[in-house]
């Protein structure tokens, strides 16, 4: 189910300098639990998969298929699993499965020029089949989901709609109730393992438990006490039990091990079992004892499928499309413990959600035969074009322009809608012969235009260019009605050799811009920038008029030796860009970056103008070795973004992500200037292995999205058991830009005793407070003498007192340098407006460089290519002197117009360099443990609101700057930001009656981001939002204290009685409280008249306890209700009030303190992520305190 892997190595050390950050990495996903509502065998009623294995949840017991590998190199990592299963047979019959690896040895030099779409060859893998059963298991057995998790699957698998599943949820867990009496067993997924745990009820005994294995060729207990289970082909691992009860809110280990009974000979019998047990010491037993083994089921994983992301698409709101192919891992049906894979695959189409942090939806597509998608588009709507090719003579089809296969192989159109559940058509495309589609772009009116191959004498054509086939392979051109029942037009282009399109564009009248490989000394030209054939194949580029019946222009693009394309890109005067690779010393050059080929192949990026006459540039993009491009966009200023693959360790780097070559072949991303002339970024993306790019897309932002394939065991952060390599490929997606970050779950840490009002650690370095008033002198209170020089700024009100103003031009402070091993910097600042030329910096004690090795310091800004964009900058270095470069970003909903808190933080011990932001932890990144900041020695002094780096000067007021020679904890630096706020954190008045934005009208800056639809509409008083029950919310930042009061007024349109009705979101569920977070006001669907205030708290030693205060409304809809929701830390009390009266009171331990939101980043109004709540109605006037309101305040806020 996992479909994108993490794509940024651990190793990688982003550079000060680059504007090019690896935003985003797509693929963390949970292991997932899918319902089966009928796409794999009925026996089945919940199943997962992942890399090497899918297990399936029979009433029997559970079925584990695992296919190994067969050479010796590093693991693999998770990938698509498309099913169709078979229905033959039963269980405890003799069982295969199918499954599928590449053969991939050394390196592809199709993976470095770009060979997009081209497939390696199929072998067959090893695969075996275990059985996991209770013995003497009850027979009324039930099995359970645990909680949904987002997004849906959907399975569009032959041409029978009554056999397509759609919508299908996926699950966190999967409970076996009743398993023996008094006991369940619940599965869940942890990375590449599977945890399942045996509780044990009060008045069941453990020693009950008897699990048996079927399928495996040993069972034997390690030293360490972990169940070592011996395969065919190697051994997968459950780790050592580890046995606890929760009692009074402690969890108290027990002492448990695993104990191996008496096995069948495999002489004596044809599947023998292998049975084991639990010894367990003497336990409280009026208390529930929970087991909890551990399979890890990456000791022997091997290739059980590749896949590969052939295009990708990113719509306006950033969730990104991919489309490629996965190959089938089936249920096993028949014949003994072994299977072989049968060739077949099927395309998908993923959509995944802005952050890439989960699956909006997962949709396979295809049928018996082999279906392979190449190319996605995505219109206004968020409706999803796919093209590619399929032998399958079951291809799904809906509402299509020809529903009946044609040849060897035909070409496939299909639009999905938004939720991906449905096919708004498919059709297929071709004649006679093989055809493939491979590009696909979508214009305003919804109609698709399709490029590809062909060998077929009778493809569809209509009013074409050119109705005939030319030779022994023609590229076509295909334009669909909007609703794919019909051509516009279709027509060959090619002459007496081969060709092939590879890539489309279209421009806003409609013309069709399609580049492609050519092997005809006759290609139809018009209007060229080059007539003639160069030499062993060039590359063509066409542009068809809005009817598809004329060229406006058609050239060759290339040199002597052998040249191929991949993408094309078209600006809105025009031009278009391509790129691809080239092996010709004589490829056509025109204002170069590069002008010399630099190995046996090169990338190359060229820009024709808009008649097609000639070159606005054109360049070589490589190194020493080989490269190909396979991917180019263009933005509004005419800058060029593209993507490939390169086997060079000195291919072309500028502020780069990554600047050294990992491995056989690597990804490149490069961004070149609107001339062509020189590089903005160029970087390296990969692991020791093989990577391919093979699409990329670029928002409205300049966020750059790419999709390819790897096979690199380092090129995601896993850990793995068993580094062995498998020989499987997988897809990755990868986002670079300025935008947010999806920030790192942190572990919540251990409360400390809470500090006075204003902290006062004694290794404080230096404190400006600014309260002078007049003069040159900005006095240091810390009693350390730094005291700084003004020059320029004038004094003015800050957030406390008195600030300092800074006229963005020439205004700065000037202070002696602070050279410590850790750091800590914070400020309170206030922009008055966006530097879009300059830095805008709030401090500085940096030196920048083109080499890493000459940077120093640190230093906290605003950059003027992302003005909205908080950056904390620094330099580490280790004992050798090798320095690292670290920057961690955080875009701010509106930076101007508001006060904020930043704090930047660097422990020497753990590497750990941390940004906050008004008192929350936004973003960590890891420097090697025990670097030490490199000391400013360059410059004299440090700066407050000016950067030497361009000459950045920062235009508002900033107010106490503090430094310290330590790293302050995340407490220290709530409690520094608390001290300058009133108790009133964020309010949500929601008058504004226009627009996206929710004003936080505390001062503190939290923003809210209204979404989803949310209706402006008339409130409690002035105005409110309304909200659909749907989708509607407003996100708002993460505000965690130990203490809190949230108040809102709503008013409900409707019960909701299959989702909460979520008030306010800022609550992490999960079936273990251990894991839980936060607070929530929410009416439930089981009870959809009764409010709740949800809460977590946590003791001393992070024991977690959740309570609800709950009060029946009896009639909840139609009028207007004022919650406030309060807990007191000191009493222990968490209370309800509803229309200004208390109505319910719960209690937590004295002292305790709210478990902090650490697992989103955002909280939610009107929307709770507890099974995807949503609220229907009306919300006015959100408020949030840091302690619990008195009963009067309750009744006051209600009253006024």
């Amino acid at each position: 189910f996992d479909t994108i892997r993490d794509s940024m190595p651990p190793q990688d050390k982003p550079d000060e300098s680059a504007r090019l950050k690896a935003a985003e990495s797509y693929g963390k996903l949970p292991l997932s639990f899918i319902r089966n509502d009928g796409q794999v065998d009925d026996r089945v009623r919940y199943y997962e998969k992942g890399a090497g294995h899918a297990t399936y949840f029979t009433k029997r017991g559970v079925c584990l298929s695992l296919v190994g590998g067969g050479t010796s190199a590093p693991p693999v990592s998770e990938q698509v699993d498309s099913s169709q299963a078979n229905a033959a047979g039963r269980l405890d019959q003799d069982v295969s499965v199918q499954s599928a690896s590449l053969n991939q040895q050394g390196r592809d030099e199709d993976t470095i020029r770009g060979a997009k779409g081209k497939k390696s060859e199929i072998r067959n893998p090893q695969s075996e089949i275990v059985h996991l059963m209770p013995l003497g298991m009850e027979k009324d057995v039930e099995i359970v989901a645990g909680d949904e998790q987002p997004g849906t699957v959907n399975y569009f698998i032959g041409n029978d709609p009554k056999k397509w599943k759609t919508n299908v949820p996926a699950y966190e867990s999967v409970v076996y109730k009743g398993v023996y009496d008094g006991i369940d067993m619940k599965f869940y997924g942890n990375n590449r393992q599977m945890e399942y745990d045996i509780i044990v009820q009060p008045g069941a005994s453990p020693s009950r438990v008897q699990l048996s294995y079927e399928g495996i060729e040993g069972l034997t207990v390690a030293e360490n006490g972990d169940l070592e289970i011996k395969l065919k082909e190697g051994k997968i691992i459950q780790k050592k039990p580890y046995v606890y009860q929760e009692i009074d809110g402690k969890r108290i280990e027990i002492n448990g091990k695993f104990r191996v009974q008496t096995q069948n000979p495999k002489s004596e019998i044809q599947h023998p079992k292998f049975i084991y047990g639990f010894t367990v010491a003497s336990y409280d037993k009026r208390y529930p004892l929970v087991i909890d083994p551990v399979l890890v089921y990456s000791t022997y994983l091997g290739g059980s499928a590749d896949e590969d992301s052939e295009g990708i698409a990113v719509d306006a709101a950033g969730n990104v499309y991919v489309t490629g192919e996965t190959d089938s891992f089936n249920f096993p049906t028949a014949s003994p413990y072994d299977g072989s894979f049968n060739g077949d695959g099927d395309a998908f189409v993923t959509k995944l959600n802005a952050s890439g942090s989960g699956l909006v939806y997962s949709t396979y597509l295809g049928g018996s035969g082999e279906d392979l998608s190449a190319g996605i588009a995505v219109d206004a709507a968020g409706n999803a074009y796919v093209t590619g090719d399929t032998k399958s003579f079951d291809f799904p089809m809906s509402s299509p322009y020809d529903g009946s296969p044609n040849g060897y192989g035909d070409a496939f159109v299909t639009k999905l809608d938004a939720s991906g559940s449905s096919l708004v058509y498919s059709t297929y495309l071709g004649g006679s012969g093989e055809d493939g589609g491979d590009g696909i772009a979508v214009d305003a009116a919804g109609s698709a235009y399709v490029t590809g191959g062909t060998s077929s004498f009778d493809f569809p054509t209509s009013s074409p260019y050119d109705g005939s086939f030319n030779g022994d392979g023609d590229a076509f051109v295909t334009k669909l009605n909007a609703s794919g029942s019909g051509l516009v037009y279709s027509t060959y282009l090619g002459g007496s050799g081969d060709e092939y399109g590879d890539s489309i564009a279209v421009d806003a009248t409609g013309n069709a811009y399609v580049t492609g490989d050519t092997e005809s000394l006759n290609f139809p030209t018009a209007s060229p920038y080059d007539g003639s054939f160069n030499g062993d194949g060039d590359v063509f580029v066409t542009k068809l008029n809005a009817s598809g019946n004329g060229l406006v222009y058609s050239t060759y693009l290339g040199g002597s030796g052998d040249d191929g394309v991949a993408g094309i890109a078209v600006d809105a005067a025009g031009n278009a860009y391509v790129t691809g690779d080239t092996e010709s010393l004589n490829f056509p050059m025109a204002a170069p970056y590069d002008g010399s080929l630099s190995g046996y192949a090169d990338a190359f990026v060229t820009k024709l103008n808009a008649s097609g006459s000639g070159l606005v540039y054109s360049t070589y993009l490589g190194g020493s070795d080989g490269e190909g491009g396979d991917g180019i966009a263009v933005d509004a200023e005419g800058s060029i973004y593209v993507t490939g693959a390169t086997g060079s360790f000195d291919f072309p780097t500028a502020s780069p992500y990554d600047g050294s070559f990992n491995g056989d072949a690597d990804v490149f991303v490069t961004k070149l200037n609107a001339s062509g002339s020189s590089l903005v970024y160029s970087t390296y993306l990969g692991g020791s292995g093989d990577e391919s790019a093979y699409s990329l897309a670029l928002d409205a932002a300049g966020n750059v999205y790419v999709c390819g394939e790897t096979d690199s065991f380092d090129f995601s952060t896993a850990s793995p058991y068993d580094g062995s390599y498998n020989g499987e490929f997988d897809a990755f997606v990868c986002k670079f830009g300025s935008t947010i970050p999806t920030p790192t779950p942190t572990p919540t840490p251990t409360p400390e005793p809470t500090p006075s009002p204003t902290p006062s650690p004694t290794p404080i370095k230096a404190c400006y407070a600014f309260e002078e008033g007049s003069g040159t002198i900005a006095g240091d209170s810390s009693g350390n003498g730094n005291d700084g020089t003004v020059s320029g700024a004038t004094w003015t009100t800050g957030k406390d007192g008195g600030g300092l103003s800074f006229n963005g031009v020439n205004n700065y402070v000037s202070i002696p340098l602070f050279n410590n091993s850790e750091v800590t910097v914070s400020a309170w600042f206030h922009k008055n407006a966006h530097d879009t030329t300059r830095n805008d910096a709030i401090f500085s004690g940096f030196r920048s460089g083109a080499n890493r090795q000459n940077r120093e310091g640190f230093e906290l800004r605003f950059p003027a290519s992302a003005p909205d964009t908080l950056e904390f900058m620094l330099v580490t270095q280790d004992g050798g002197g090798a320095r690292t470069n670290r920057i961690i970003r955080r875009t701010l909903l509106n930076s101007v117009g508001n006060w904020y808190h930043a704090v930047g933080t660097y422990n020497q011990t753990t590497g750990q360099q941390k940004l906050y932001v008004n008192g929350e932890l936004v973003r960590t990144f890891t420097h090697p443990a025990g670097n030490t900041v490199v000391p400013l020695s360059f410059y004299p002094d440090m700066r407050i609101g000016h950067s030497r780096i361009n000459h950045g000067y920062f235009n508002g007021v900033i107010d106490d700057v503090r430094l310290y020679n330590y790293a302050l904890n995340d407490q220290e630096i709530k409690s520094l930001y608390n001290a300058f706020t009133d108790d009133l954190q964020a309010r949500y008045a929601l008058d504004e009656g226009a627009g996206t934005i929710a004003g936080d009208s505390s001062g503190n800056g939290n923003h809210g981001e209204v979404s989803g639809g949310a209706a402006w509409t008339t409130g409690q008083t002035g105005n409110g939002l309304g909200f659909d029950g749907v989708d509607d919310s407003v996100t708002i930042p993460r505000i965690n204290n130990d203490e809190v009061s949230v108040c809102a007024w709503f008013y409900k349109n409707a019960n909701d009685t299959a989702q909460n009705d979520a008030i306010f979101g800022g609550f992490r569920n999960s079936s273990d409280v251990q894991r839980r977070e936060g607070f929530a006001l929410r009416f439930p669907p089981g009870n959809p008249d009764t409010l709740q205030f949800l809460l977590v708290t946590q003791d001393g030693s992070g024991t977690r306890i959740m309570r609800t205060a709950q009060r029946n409304l009896i009639n909840s809809v139609g009028s207007w209700h004022h919650v406030t929701g309060t807990y007191n830390k000191t009493t222990g009390e968490q209370k309800l009030y509803v229309d200004g009266a208390l109505v319910n009171t719960q209690m937590h331990s004295a002292g305790n303190t709210i478990v902090p939101l650490n697992t989103y980043d955002v909280m939610g109004i009107g929307h709770l992520r507890v099974n995807g709540g949503h609220f229907n109605g009306v919300l006015d006037d959100i408020r949030l305190y840091r302690r619990a309101l008195t009963d009067q305040e309750a009744l006051d806020i209600y009253n006024n």
